[in-house]
């Protein structure tokens, strides 16, 4: 599920580069999206016993290993800098006019 969230994220950073200007302020609600389903994934891992983790092995031959792992403590975070980063995306979408110029770059960023 890490793996599919990290995923998600890029994806939509993705999307808001290149369709960002066709979007306009709607680009952070696009933003927010993976962002508040992040805030509920962690709020989910705040009472799992077993700890969420994920692995690539990057370079074999020298034992290096990209890895995360969220334990209760990271889930707080997650749940905390998601939950407030999807509610500053939100406030966004409302903040910025209509016809404010590079709101698609500003939200991919």
């Amino acid at each position: 599920m890490i793996w599919a969230l990290l995923g998600a994220h890029i994806l939509g950073c993705i999307v808001i580069a290149f369709a960002g200007a066709r979007l306009g302020r709607w680009s952070f609600l696009v933003a927010a999206v993976p962002t508040a389903v992040t805030a509920v994934w962690g709020a989910t891992q705040l009472g799992a016993d077993e700890v969420a983790t994920a692995e690539y092995d990057w370079v074999g031959g020298l034992d290096l290993v990209i890895g995360f792992r969220v334990d209760q403590v990271a889930a707080v975070m997650t749940l905390l800098v998601s939950g407030i980063g999807a509610l500053v995306f939100t406030y966004a979408a409302g903040y910025f006019g209509p016809d404010a110029k590079g709101i698609g770059r500003f939200a991919a960023t």
